[in-house]
């Protein structure tokens, strides 16, 4: 509430100081050099404040946003009353020039209040070795990155849309909560509404404490796996499932994706992971790795991709989707929820997903 707060005040700081720099410069119409002028009036505002406030780089990002969303829509507004007003000349240019002004204040309204629950839900076909036995194929759903504060009928569609795909089991591949004094009967109650036949699996996240994954689990009969191998028989086919730990690096994570290369060639290997980085070391030792954590970069520019991943993989990997990486085949989730308490809340052109994978042997093998 508050870094709204500060936005809001910064962005209509970028209308006063628009519109008092076009006053003393005197220029009729409003033009482009008055909103530099504004412009460079209101990122001083936004560092200063910033430095002020000691903001997180996620705050920093926040203020930053509202204050290029709101701030050129305030403008327009102001704009459009001093034109009707009489302040600055009515022309064809300075009406067109409000029109611009009015475009990053719709991006962020669809980017803040509609992309962010556009869900989409994603098919993939993953490849097995033809070594592996069996023929049955095997039904995934994933879900990753809950991370919301309270469960609402959005998340609860999320969860009933994968158990509606009648998928063999369900992972999910961490931050589950984010946010101030949750309340976690609604994330327990969330998780025991999820079932599948031969079961739903979850992984710590970055924002998951050991506490809260422990009282989330309790009595729902999702199984945390905390660098755990779990063995599953599915139609025809042997499934060997590990679940990192948040560490991923940890020793024992390694010696769990050590366990699991050194599976016997009829079985089927999977790593479920919050980070995606596992992907870089493990060089085709397993069949599959499942991850979120990226949230599809959460913004992307079109024909470029996502700004940023936090994670080590490529961006096109970060992004979402089926990959193969230096050899090893992963499916990285973009995601249901978004960064929370500082972040901005948006998603732009890196809608949510819920996904569902189906691992069968390629017909080339039979030849």
């Amino acid at each position: 509430m508050a870094i709204n707060l500060v936005s809001i005040l910064l962005a209509a700081g970028w209308v006063v100081g628009t519109v008092v720099a076009a006053r003393l410069i005197g220029s009729k119409p409003i033009t482009v050099w008055n909103t530099i002028v504004g412009g460079h009036v209101a990122a001083l505002g936004v560092a200063l404040g910033c430095v002020v406030l000691l903001l997180s780089p996620f705050g920093f990002v926040h203020v930053a946003y509202v204050v290029a969303t709101l701030g050129p829509a305030l403008l327009a507004l102001s704009a459009a009353i001093g034109i009707w007003r009489g302040w600055f000349a009515d022309t064809p240019a300075a009406k067109g020039f409000v029109a611009i002004l009015v475009v990053p204040g719709l991006v962020g309204l669809w980017a803040t209040h509609i992309a962010p629950f556009d869900l989409k839900f994603e098919e993939e076909t993953v490849e097995l070795p033809c070594e592996r036995s069996g023929t049955d194929p095997i039904r995934i759903g994933v879900l990753a990155d809950i991370q919301t504060p309270t469960i609402g009928d959005y998340e609860r569609e999320a969860v009933q849309r994968v158990m509606d795909a009648d998928p063999d089991l369900i992972v999910i591949a961490g931050d589950i909560q984010q946010g101030d004094d949750p309340d976690y009967s609604e994330f327990n109650e969330l998780f025991a509404s999820m079932s599948a036949p031969h079961g739903v699996y979850v992984v710590q996240g970055d924002v998951d404490r050991i506490d809260e994954m422990d009282t989330i689990v309790s009595g729902t009969g999702v199984v945390w796996l905390h660098n755990e191998i779990v063995s599953l028989s599915i139609g025809d086919r042997t499934v060997l499932l590990g679940g990192n730990e948040r560490e991923y690096y940890s020793i024992s994570a390694v010696e769990m994706h050590a366990e699991l290369g050194a599976a016997p060639g009829e079985v089927i290997t999977l790593v479920l992971t919050h980070r995606p980085d596992p992907a870089l070391v493990l060089g085709g030792s397993v069949d599959l790795v499942m991850a979120g954590h990226t949230h599809g970069g959460q913004i992307a520019i079109p024909f470029l991709g996502p700004l940023h991943v936090a994670s080590d993989v490529p961006r096109k990997v970060g992004a979402g989707g089926l990959h193969e990486l230096d050899g090893q085949q992963i499916y990285v989730s973009s995601g249901v929820g978004m960064e929370r308490l500082d972040a901005p809340q948006v998603r732009l052109f890196s809608p949510p997903s819920i996904g569902l994978l189906t691992l069968e042997t390629p017909a080339s093998c039979a030849s």
